[in-house]
């Protein structure tokens, strides 16, 4: 009888032994000098941000917006596509459609 009933806690064991993860974070760990005003440090992670964000378009112009596969964004950045996924839309950054993949460009493609 105990048995038959321990199986039932075979749905609930684990759920809260294991921590949320969120695979599309990144964080960024910085140590400023002691009596740093706040107004400094919130002004270095908006630069740091935009220079992140500048540097993604640029390998998306590189890539011409393609995210995953073996010439994609995601790999010239060694990221995850889903994190690179994430990242975009944590910074703004609106995809677009490759112009590989439109118009009469699409039908040359190897397949």
């Amino acid at each position: 009888m105990f048995a038959f009933l321990s199986l039932g806690l075979v749905l609930f064991v684990g759920r809260d032994f294991l921590p949320y993860v969120d695979s599309g974070q990144m964080r960024l760990h910085v140590r400023y000098p002691a009596g740093t005003r706040i107004e400094e440090s919130e002004r270095f992670a908006r630069n740091e941000s935009t220079k992140w964000r500048d540097y993604i378009l640029e390998v998306f112009g590189e890539t011409e917006w393609i995210i995953g596969g073996l010439s994609g964004a995601a790999r010239r950045l060694a990221l995850p596509r889903t994190t690179l996924i994430s990242t975009m839309k944590k910074l703004g950054i609106a995809p677009r459609r490759s112009a590989l993949l439109c118009g009469a460009d699409r039908a040359s493609l190897p397949v």
